[in-house]
């Protein structure tokens, strides 16, 4: 599908703590969308790192065995993505 092509998207938006359902109509402008998931972006990521800052720091550090080891290396490699893009 093209620019200005008649797909429908999907997406979560927030408003305040709490996430509302949002249906996008074929008419809806890309740009709209572009704000809209940027949005949705910026809420999810004050959600993550809320709930970061609440772990005490041995928590924060240990290793989890998840892609990135612990929570700290998570956000930096995270923090360091989006820094460079």
């Amino acid at each position: 599908m093209g620019v200005g092509s008649s797909a429908i998207a999907v997406l979560v938006k927030p408003r305040g703590n709490v996430p509302q359902r949002v249906v996008a109509t074929r008419s809806l402008p890309l740009k709209k969308h572009f704000r809209m998931f940027a949005a949705y972006n910026r809420w999810a990521n004050r959600q993550i790192y809320a709930a970061a800052g609440r772990l005490d720091d041995d928590d924060y550090r240990l290793d989890l065995g998840a892609a990135f080891g612990s929570v700290h290396r998570t956000s930096i490699t995270s923090s360091s993505a989006t820094a460079s893009a």
